[in-house]
């Protein structure tokens, strides 16, 4: 047993499941030596493992040696899935890694090294242990620049992979030779059929390098493509004009856009490239993409309505109270939203009313943002007030940071308490004029009809209560069961003194 009862016991952990070993909700497992001596002692005398991962490991760099030379011996034998992202991996432990999974793990197929800053140094490692089975490979948040990617890829290509279904590089360097060394594995390897995710995110693509890129994209066969954070919209609007059908892939489930300024003049080319794909389409995220009303107004009514669409993200894209009547009248077409995303618009009580009639209709909403949309009091109550007529399952609902006050509060609150849907999960009202008068509302609430749900209240008076008392901020309200809750998912206010698992209370 463990003396310090903050770390969980990774004994009891592998003895739940021996064979796939996933410590990633619990970063600290490995600052306690008797749980690095249980691992390691595990992958040597049992052989058998076939996954670990220790995402976020926030041990010393001596726990991976460790871990490493337990591979060197043999510990890795039936390992098919290795996940070091974030760990602080070194690029000398990779390059011993490396050698040992070369040696040892003939059965990798899945890896992911992500978020290590491991620089150009880890490219010669990595390239050398590239084989045909690969089926995943992450290497994101890595400081690479655009000379090694490329270098990585042309190996890639050259190892054949036949199975490749995942592919991570992004928070890395890109330019035209890496575009061009992508599209050579997309389009000449059996990755055309076989690659379902590309993450290319913050990679620095612009329309005058990625041309290479939208055309491997073009005829490949992804689902899951995020290109976010990046100006290389136009390489894909260009596909279209040059004569190609469509940009985008008609297998294309979730498509990132985020960060890429469409102007006006390109929305009719972007609706184009989304012609082929639009009825598979899932998930849509246009963060800071689309700016303006009119622009927006174009871009919906020349989508039409996508049958499969759960989540659209319009977040940041200029919006005001003109679109409120554009959003009411095209969201409900999309039957199967879930999940709408509109924080950071000049939306206004204008906007949010009209926009109301709209919401409405969506009876699958499980989740509304609308931090930063300048609501105040009117809005924040008709957007409650047409969610409860929608009777959707609504599980989570953001209106932070719009100047809601005590009297606005009281009132979402009696709404949120009258019915029992929606039934939230959680609250978002961080930075509003709220006070400390708002708090006999919220237990109320918490205490009735929305008795699962976690409100978020930072940078108000609310979260002042709870840094004072942290054990229990309510008390003296009726003997209530509310309490303030700090996990690894965040704090506010739970309803229910049983908190969500963290490291300690799952063991």
């Amino acid at each position: 047993m463990l003396g310090d009862t903050s770390v969980p016991d990774v004994y009891l952990l592998l003895q739940q499941d021996p064979l796939h070993i996933d410590l990633s909700p619990y970063p600290t497992a490995l600052t306690a030596r008797e749980n690095v001596d249980c691992l390691t002692s595990h992958l040597l005398q049992f052989g058998g493992v076939e996954s670990l991962n220790l995402t976020g490991m926030t041990a010393g760099a001596d726990v991976l040696d460790h871990i490493i030379s337990a591979a060197e011996v043999g510990g890795v034998a039936h390992l098919t899935h290795l996940t070091l992202r974030a760990t602080q991996l070194s690029p000398l432990q990779l390059c011993r890694l490396m050698r040992a999974l070369s040696a040892r793990a003939p059965r990798l197929i899945d890896l992911d090294v992500s978020e290590n800053q491991l620089g150009d140094t880890a490219v010669d490692s990595l390239s050398a242990w590239l084989s045909p089975t690969l089926q995943s490979l992450r290497i994101a948040g890595n400081s690479l620049s655009a000379e090694a990617v490329s270098k990585l890829l042309v190996a890639l290509a050259a190892a054949k992979p036949r199975d490749l279904a995942t592919l991570e590089l992004s928070d890395n360097h890109c330019d035209a030779k890496t575009c061009a060394a992508l599209k050579t594995l997309m389009t000449t390897t059996e990755c055309q059929t076989t690659l379902r995710e590309l993450y290319v995110a913050h990679c620095g693509l612009d329309e005058a390098n990625s041309c290479c890129l939208a055309e491997g994209v073009h005829g490949s066969a992804l689902e899951v493509l995020d290109v976010s954070r990046n100006c290389c919209l136009l390489s894909f609007i260009f596909a279209v004009t040059a004569g190609q059908s469509v940009a985008f892939p008609a297998s294309l489930r979730v498509l990132d856009l985020s960060g890429n300024t469409c102007k006006r003049g390109a929305v009719g080319g972007l609706v184009e490239a989304l012609r082929g794909c639009s009825e598979r389409l899932e998930e849509l995220y246009l963060h800071h993409t689309i700016q303006g009303d009119t622009a927006l107004s174009a871009f919906l009514c020349g989508v039409g309505a996508m049958a499969a669409l759960r989540v659209l993200d319009l977040s940041e894209c200029g919006l005001t109270y003109r679109s409120g009547k554009v959003l009411a009248q095209h969201l409900p077409m999309h039957t199967q939203l879930t999940v709408i995303c509109l924080s950071h618009n000049l939306l206004e009580v204008e906007g949010v009313m009209d926009m109301a009639s709209g919401l409405e209709r969506l009876c699958r909403l499980s989740t509304l943002e609308l931090g930063s949309c300048h609501l105040g009091n009117c809005g924040a109550v008709a957007v409650v007030t047409s969610l409860l007529r929608s009777c959707a399952p609504l599980e989570r609902l953001d209106m932070s940071d719009n100047a809601i006050n005590d009297a606005g509060l009281r009132d979402v609150c009696t709404l949120l308490s009258r019915l029992t849907c929606p039934r939230l999960r959680r609250l978002v009202i961080s930075k509003n004029a709220c006070t400390k008068n708002s708090q006999p509302h919220l237990l109320e609430m918490m205490q009735g009809r929305q008795s699962a749900c976690l409100v978020v209240a930072h940078d108000t008076p609310l979260d002042e209560v709870a840094s004072s008392s942290p054990s229990s901020a309510t008390g003296s309200a009726s003997n209530s069961v509310v309490e303030w809750y700090e996990g690894s998912s965040g704090s506010g206010w739970r309803a229910d003194a049983t908190a969500p698992p963290t490291s300690s209370s799952s063991m």
